[in-house]
């Protein structure tokens, strides 16, 4: 996370990276099980890295 140049590439998707913020700040929330529930093909890993990416603003 700490290294400019990382990538979420080899874990998700560029969409399923979007989908996961977009539902994020639609729910105006970080909840992984919240955002799981509307999402259910991503995984509580890819969530989990999709908002740490984007450091974590809704």
């Amino acid at each position: 996370m700490n290294d400019p140049a990382f990538s979420s590439a080899p874990f998700m998707d560029e969409q399923l990276f979007q989908s996961i913020h977009h539902i994020s700040k639609e729910l105006k929330t970080m909840r992984l099980r919240d955002i799981k529930e509307r999402l259910p093909e991503a995984s509580y890993f890819q969530i989990r890295l999709a908002l740490a990416m984007k450091g974590g603003v809704i």
